[in-house]
């Protein structure tokens, strides 16, 4: 091999390196809202917060969902969507019993989550919460 083929070999590896990594950086845009999301909340009793939730189709329609960790509870919070709308009908979900609304993003990016969470009985107090996509 002489270097004019070597450096031609070396400039196509690079060249090829190159666009691998560029290939893994552009992510393409979501098209629905399942997977794993990244929440910021602000609750009346416990104030700012972080956690993760996992939003999952519940029926072939997907008209409904389950969002896993909401409020950063255990078990599954039912809701259904419509468009960019999520309503979350009044449910108890580890002993709280949480009712209210969310809004999706057109591009699938981020949710907002505005909703009560009474754990006590008492009528509960206001939540909400921003979520990214991960």
């Amino acid at each position: 091999m002489n270097i004019k083929q070597f450096q031609n070999i070396a400039i196509l590896s690079i060249a090829s390196l190159y666009f691998v990594s560029c290939d893994q950086i552009v992510q393409p845009t979501p098209s629905t809202i399942d997977g794993e999301w990244k929440c910021e909340e602000n609750h009346y009793e416990t104030g700012k917060t972080n956690y993760y939730i996992n939003i999952e189709y519940s029926d072939s329609t997907k008209k409904g969902i389950k969002i896993q960790n909401f409020n950063n509870l255990s078990g599954y919070c039912s809701a259904s969507i419509s468009g960019s709308n999520i309503s979350i009908p009044n449910q108890t979900v580890d002993k709280h019993i949480i009712k209210g609304s969310g809004l999706v993003s057109t591009d699938f990016k981020t949710i907002t989550f505005d909703y009560n969470d009474d754990a006590f009985g008492n009528g509960g107090g206001h939540v909400t919460s921003k979520c990214v996509r991960l």
